[in-house]
């Protein structure tokens, strides 16, 4: 029974300093959620940043696939070019 009673003597302290704090300066006792709340806002705010420039990545990405792949087909069109034209003979 003692024990019970310390820790609800030591319960009713820790309210009234609570409650003390919150009397004297509401703004303290709001300055913990709003506080969280700015740092779940940057936190979403960076994890859109990065999707964002993953996707940037991704379509530069695709977008050097397509030149580099364009580049090949024209230069081996090239190559089949000049190997099957006909030799011109001098008159």
């Amino acid at each position: 029974m003692q024990k019970v009673s310390t820790s609800v003597s030591d319960l009713n302290s820790r309210e009234s300093k609570i409650e003390s704090i919150i009397l004297e300066s509401p703004a303290k006792a709001l300055e913990m959620p709003l506080l969280r709340r700015d740092l779940d806002n940057v936190k979403e705010a960076q994890q859109a940043a990065v999707v964002s420039l993953k996707e940037s990545v991704d379509r530069v990405y695709d977008l050097n696939k397509w030149l580099l792949g364009a580049m090949a087909v024209s230069v081996v069109t090239l190559a089949a070019g000049n190997l099957l034209k006909p030799k011109e003979t001098k008159p």
